[in-house]
């Protein structure tokens, strides 16, 4: 932990209690050192305002460019593709919601994963991270309930994604937050404390703008 953050042991000095220091510290240290020398909970409530605020400042970014990558599924009226696409990123969203660390190199790979495993050509990942696993779970998940896609119309969905998200760049974790703002903004997504409730649904699309 970084030594300038003061850590209280009661609310007088410091006004924010931290779960991962165990202790109270001021706003400006919680605003400066979060997700940086903090290593913070994904349920910290002050995580969670600021992770939003910071999401919808570059949501945009994110949605313009979605818009681009979907309009063929619209004009040709590939539902299949879109109702795919949809689960697809709420998977994504939920682990990221959950693992609020995660890079944007992070999620490149394990799209990147995901693509040689759709191959015709078998490739075997021996150190495929957590997000691949649970992205290709995901899209197993949804072939058996829609056996009508296809690995090889699975894999230009999450090559587009992957287009995206190698696309809007800022940061280490810019096309993260902007994809996360994206979602938040034109997905109806459940509050944190009811998503376990329904883990497997994906989110209800409000409209492409």
């Amino acid at each position: 932990m970084n030594a300038s953050i003061q850590v209280h042991a009661n609310g007088k000095k410091g006004r924010r209690q931290c779960p991962a220091l165990n202790g109270w510290i001021s706003a400006k240290d919680c605003g400066e050192y979060r997700l940086r020398e903090i290593r913070c909970p994904a349920d910290c409530r002050y995580l969670d305002a600021h992770g939003r605020y910071q999401h919808a400042r570059v949501a945009d970014d994110f949605h313009l460019a979605w818009i681009g990558k979907v309009a063929p599924y619209y004009q040709q009226r590939d539902q299949l593709a879109l109702d795919f696409l949809m689960d697809f990123e709420f998977a994504l969203y939920r682990h990221v919601r959950a693992h609020p660390v995660t890079t944007d190199e992070q999620v490149r790979e394990a799209l990147r994963v995901l693509v040689r495993q759709l191959s015709p050509i078998q490739v075997f990942e021996a150190m495929a991270s957590s997000l691949a696993k649970q992205l290709l779970q995901a899209t197993q998940e949804f072939q058996k309930q829609q056996p009508r896609l296809d690995a090889e119309k699975a894999q230009r969905v999450v090559e587009d994604v992957l287009a995206l998200f190698a696309k809007v760049r800022a940061d280490e974790r810019g096309s993260v937050s902007s994809f996360m703002g994206h979602v938040e903004a034109h997905f109806k997504v459940p509050a944190k404390e009811d998503e376990t409730q329904i883990p497997n649904a994906a989110p209800q699309i409000i409209t492409p703008r």
